[in-house]
């Protein structure tokens, strides 16, 4: 009965949602314990990962997985039982605020929709916190030595991941002042350096053959009165963007048409593959009787 009146009770508790949003490797797993202290976070959601504190709850750390590809899937929950785990983790804890870290508003979406927590109303660009200097060396050591940053300390790392720690890093915080401190006091936070397994040598990409296969097989499905014409493939950095030509019949030239294609070949190709399709550009170039 305490239980469930608890449980009710925090049903009706708002939930503050705080994003962080930057490019892969400029920082932000790096700045998200100071964010979470600012605004008085009490979980941080990091690349399969639920943090309390200076502790893993829940999750699998991406950078484990051997794959660009399936670290991409871990990073936003795809797996349904990795979902779960994290998602009752939160729910046992009674979570009141959440900082989930991405590299798109787009990835923080996908994220909270499989965790079933609300979207960010507060969302932090990482050009907000860092100046442009400190986001390009943060790349720039990311390309050239494949360096990431776990907002963990290193023996909480070395529970589960042992084989990727590199070393640990180390710095003080300010703490509030308190009613028996007559000055502030600092707080140490160790974060950890670790080489994921899959690495630059694993960077998964994807051939524009490959991809016109994909797109012509989710038309073909659709329907046998729309035919691809063309595909051009623009890649960016962490996803793709698709400009498709197609000749449909008279009855199909509509917008909800359209719709309907675009959102099926980005799903498809997303659920299939792992990767980002970042938008679907179709031009109707023909229309038949």
């Amino acid at each position: 009965m305490v239980k469930f009146v608890k449980d009710l009770v925090w049903g009706f508790i708002p939930k503050k949602i705080y994003g962080l949003v930057g490019p892969p490797g400029s920082g932000k797993s790096f700045r998200a314990y100071l964010i979470a202290d600012r605004y008085k976070i009490d979980y941080i959601i990091d690349d399969g990962l639920l943090i309390k504190g200076q502790k893993i709850i829940a999750g699998r750390s991406a950078k484990k997985e051997v794959l660009r590809v399936t670290a991409i899937k871990r990073a936003i929950f795809q797996d349904f039982k990795h979902a779960r785990e994290v998602r009752k983790a939160l729910y046992r804890e009674r979570f009141t605020s959440v900082l989930v870290i991405g590299t798109s508003e787009l990835m923080l979406k996908r994220i909270c929709t499989r965790l079933h927590v609300p979207f960010p109303s507060k969302i932090i660009k990482i050009e907000d916190i860092a100046t442009e200097d400190e986001i390009k060396e943060a790349i720039l050591t990311r390309k050239k030595h494949g360096k990431h940053v776990m907002p963990i300390p290193l023996i909480e790392v070395k529970k589960k991941y042992p084989n990727i720690i590199l070393h640990a890093i180390h710095f003080f915080i300010n703490e509030p002042k308190g009613f028996f401190f007559k000055k502030n006091r600092k707080k140490l936070i160790e974060k950890t350096i670790v080489r994921p397994n899959y690495g630059e040598n694993g960077r998964i990409s994807i051939s524009e053959t490959a991809l016109l296969q994909m797109v012509n097989h989710c038309i073909n499905e659709y329907s046998s009165d729309i035919k691809l014409l063309k595909v051009l493939v623009k890649e960016l950095d962490e996803s793709y963007s698709l400009f498709i030509k197609l000749s449909v019949s008279y009855l199909m030239n509509n917008a909800d048409v359209i719709k309907d294609i675009q959102k099926i070949i980005k799903e498809k190709i997303e659920s299939f593959t792992g990767i980002e399709i970042e938008n679907v550009n179709i031009e109707i170039t023909k229309v038949t009787n």
